[in-house]
């Protein structure tokens, strides 16, 4: 089963409607592909205290146990999804695109 990161943008905007979309992305995609484990990091520090550094600390030490990772329209304007596809490209991680209309409707994979 592999395990795939959902690099979605977070900061710099509605941090609550992000985190929400985050999460019916997941679930979309979690119950379209039961062969997946998706990781919302959005959902693993929503109740921690860390700085934005700290918490992309712990993100790339998750990314690094990842086999994908899986970037959702937008992350080319947040400066964190950029780090995390840079630090995934470092890795050797397979880096996979969700395209603008799988944010309305949960199809649209692009390799």
């Amino acid at each position: 089963m592999k395990l795939v990161y959902l690099s979605h943008p977070f900061s710099g905007g509605n941090e609550a409607a992000n985190r929400g979309r985050a999460e019916r992305i997941s679930a979309r995609l979690s119950a379209e592909r039961p062969d997946l484990v998706i990781l919302n990091p959005l959902r693993c520090f929503e109740d921690y205290r860390f700085s934005y550094e700290e918490i992309l600390e712990k993100c790339f030490a998750l990314l690094a146990r990842c086999d994908e990772i899986w970037m959702c329209y937008g992350w080319e304007s947040s400066a964190g999804c950029t780090r995390e596809f840079r630090f995934a490209q470092n890795c050797g991680i397979c880096v996979r695109f969700l395209g603008p209309e799988y944010a309305r409707t949960g199809e649209g994979m692009e390799s």
